[in-house]
């Protein structure tokens, strides 16, 4: 029973989501920063969108439900600090949306977007295991664009952490 909700619900959102695609003006930002306000004040929300971050997106992936943003991606095509490398800075789907398949969809299309756009490789620092599950989930002609980072300063940690991330991209 429990199964057959989740694949309902899941059917329904494939009809009502809505996948848009932006670039980066005055009143995109402005739409934007309004959205990030009504996110909780926490650390992932202030990594993603924090301090000076939103001056190097120039594009924006949103999901929307009925014409409200449920998630975002953001791209800078210059990469972060103008590193010449295009990189998705922020995946974030808000709370009560998540575990839906909504950061899925997103994430696909935007790298879809990105490959069509040329704005490859595509360089991603991976915070969460649900990033990392999603970008395994692609097919092996979009994985070979993406460049993945993980920020662990502790050596031995990090070292795990890419044996790990090496472990899984082998096959690429």
């Amino acid at each position: 029973m429990k199964i057959e909700i989740k694949k309902l619900i899941k059917k329904v959102l494939g009809k009502i989501l809505k996948i848009e695609i932006f670039s980066k003006t005055t009143q995109n930002i402005k739409t934007i920063t309004k959205w990030i306000k009504t996110l909780p004040k926490s650390l992932d929300v202030g990594i993603l969108f924090g301090g000076d971050r939103l001056n190097c997106i120039t594009h924006f992936v949103v999901a929307k439900i009925f014409w409200k943003i449920v998630g975002i991606v953001t791209i800078a095509r210059e990469g972060e600090n103008k590193s010449g490398i295009p990189t998705i800075i922020a995946i974030y789907v808000k709370k009560e949306w998540r575990r839906k398949g909504i950061g899925t969809k997103l994430f696909h299309q935007t790298i879809e977007y990105m490959i069509k756009e040329k704005m490859v490789p595509i360089e991603i620092t991976v915070f969460t295991t649900p990033v990392s599950k999603i970008i395994d989930a692609l097919d092996d002609n979009k994985k070979k664009f993406i460049i993945v980072k993980v920020p662990v300063k502790h050596k031995k940690l990090r070292q795990i952490i890419e044996e790990e991330i090496f472990k899984l991209y082998k096959t690429v």
